[in-house]
């Protein structure tokens, strides 16, 4: 079925056939900023429906139950070598999060202790990785899914993508991870989040929507923003709250 024949039964013929944590990927998500059909369509289904009440229903995957850990040894911060090579890497976004990953205390979400974080508890589970994993002192860790600045995908299906990721790990196990390090102490509910470029059009999608800031803020997604600063850059809480 092509991109311009899908009429709106088709899009709600998808969305009910498809479980609720791949939402992410179809292709009425994935495309809903390039056809006003899609988004219209997308986000009046997404509020006829608990969406939260269904993503509770998930299954978390234990990768204790493949004697498998969240976290990787291998995982470090960028040398400054590699700084300076940052931009001619093709998987930038993992690039950038070793960057981010320096020990500094960002103020919304505190410090990256992790990037590339594995879902799967095996090869045949349906599931990626989170972009960054961060630690603030306060007692949370967020969830992050960080996109690069020419990123062209749509703001809804990030906030999705980072949704399911949320439901789809196992939290208790994460958090029983970290603090075997006396380093972390958890205190509070996991958090997720988004990390994207300042005027980028994830961030202009987000920033030009109300339906769009509805949904983050009901499904308790912050959106974060990277403005840069020279060769620094900074970070900034941009969840519009309604």
């Amino acid at each position: 079925m092509s991109f311009n024949n899908k009429t709106k039964d088709d899009i709600i013929k998808e969305l009910n056939n498809c479980k609720p944590e791949k939402w992410y990927d179809l292709d009425c998500i994935k495309n809903s900023h390039k056809n006003d059909l899609y988004f219209n369509v997308v986000l009046e289904y997404l509020s006829n429906v608990n969406i939260i009440e269904l993503f509770e229903n998930i299954i978390p995957i234990s990768r204790h139950d493949y004697n498998k850990k969240y976290f990787v040894e291998s995982h470090k911060p960028l040398t400054s070598d590699e700084k300076e090579i940052i931009s001619e890497k093709r998987r930038y976004e993992e690039w950038f999060a070793r960057y981010l990953m320096n020990g500094k205390h960002y103020d919304y979400f505190g410090e990256i202790i992790d990037y590339q974080t594995p879902i799967k508890g095996k090869r045949t589970h349906d599931a990626g990785k989170v972009d960054m994993l961060a630690y603030n002192k306060k007692g949370f860790i967020t969830l992050i899914e960080l996109k690069r600045e020419d990123n062209s995908e749509a703001i809804l299906r990030t906030i999705l993508e980072i949704f399911s990721y949320y439901y789809m790990i196992d939290k208790k196990q994460l958090e029983k991870e970290l603090q075997e390090n006396p380093k972390y102490k958890i205190s509070k509910n996991c958090q997720k989040g988004i990390l994207i470029f300042e005027n980028s059009q994830l961030h202009t999608q987000y920033n030009n929507s109300i339906l769009i800031q509805k949904l983050s803020n009901n499904l308790e997604v912050k959106i974060y923003t990277i403005k840069k600063n020279g060769e620094d850059f900074n970070i900034f809480d941009n969840t519009i709250v309604l």
